[in-house]
Order: structure tokens, then sequence, then C-alpha cells
């Protein structure tokens, strides 16, 4: 299990080096704009850049969730051996925790984590796995929003964001090691 997260945590490291190293390139939702019967409506030709940093995106959503993942299934393994391997997920192994540790400050990071961070991380994951990829809704939320310049500036700042969001979710899961060792070691 330790060397699994060893190798996601690789994977995430080159994904939000990628994510870095293309967004220079990436295509700014306001940079062609035309005018139509005196109105501005901005369009958008999504690059090779674009698609790789999407894609990129997409796949970290799906590494930082395999990754928690692991994390439940390593504390399964310590605190709920009997927990059916077919439920063993990061949430529900948190939602079952046994009541001796659930005041350990090893276990609140952990339920802190879950409640927070977390939660918006699987909802992205959701998404793309089970509906749109990130590149779709992104194209998607452009094509409903060509014509107003103020919301289409804060669609390109997030997804330019998305850089920034990856590097902090991997600084997350580099911090939630120490709880993850130092909640073993309580048992």
């Amino acid at each position: 299990m330790f060397n699994n997260l060893g190798r996601i945590s690789q994977d995430t490291r080159f994904y939000s080096t990628h994510l870095l190293i293309l967004k220079p390139y990436i295509t700014d939702f306001l940079s062609d704009s035309t005018l139509i019967n005196g109105k501005k409506y901005f369009r958008y030709f999504p690059t090779i850049y674009d698609k790789q940093y999407l894609l990129s995106a997409g796949i970290l959503f799906e590494l930082f969730y395999n990754y928690w993942d692991q994390i439940g299934d390593v504390l399964a393994e310590v605190f709920l051996p009997t927990l059916q391997k077919n439920n063993i997920y990061f949430s529900t192994v948190i939602d079952q925790f046994p009541q001796p540790f659930k005041n350990s400050k090893n276990f609140q990071w952990f339920l802190d984590f879950k409640n927070k961070e977390y939660q918006g991380l699987n909802k992205m994951r959701k998404n793309i796995v089970h509906y749109n990829s990130i590149e779709t809704d992104y194209f998607e939320n452009y094509q409903d929003l060509f014509g107003n310049e103020a919301e289409l500036k804060k669609l390109q700042s997030e997804k330019e964001d998305l850089a920034e969001y990856f590097i902090k979710q991997h600084t997350i899961a580099i911090n939630g090691f120490e709880p993850l060792i130092n909640l073993m070691d309580e048992k």
C-alpha cells in the first residue's frame, strides 16, 4: 500500500508540473472577440495546450481521489480489518472509524480534511468520471457565457487556477502522511 501511495504521489507531481508548464500557453476566453449588431462576443478556439492542460487536470482529480482512497485502505487495514473490501473508501473509513480514536488529533486531521477539501475534490472527480470531462464542462460554460465578459473572466481565472489548486492538493497530501503514521502509532 505504501509503495502504491509513493507511485501515486509521483504521478500527482508529474501532472501538477505538467499544468504549470502548460498554463502560460492555454487560450484566454477573452483573447478574441467580434462585434455583432453592436454587441461584443468572445470567440474561443482551444489549442492542443488547452486540451493537454484540461486533460491533465481531469487526471489529477482522479489521482488525488485514488491517493485518499489508498489512505483509506491503509487506515481500514489497521483500524477496521473486518470492513468489507468493496466498502473501503476514504469517506467510509473516516465515517466508521472506531470510537476510541475519534478524539485523536491525528484522526481529527482526516475528519477535517474529509469535511472540507475532500468534498470539493470528490465532487469534481465524480462529475469527470460519471458525466463530463473537465474539457467539456469548460467548453460548455464558455458557450453559455460567450457574450458575458465579466463571467468569462471568472471562468478564465478558474481555469488558470487549476494549476495552483493541484499544487495545494499535493501539499495537503504530503501533510496528511504524518497524521497517518501518527494515528497508526496510536493503535
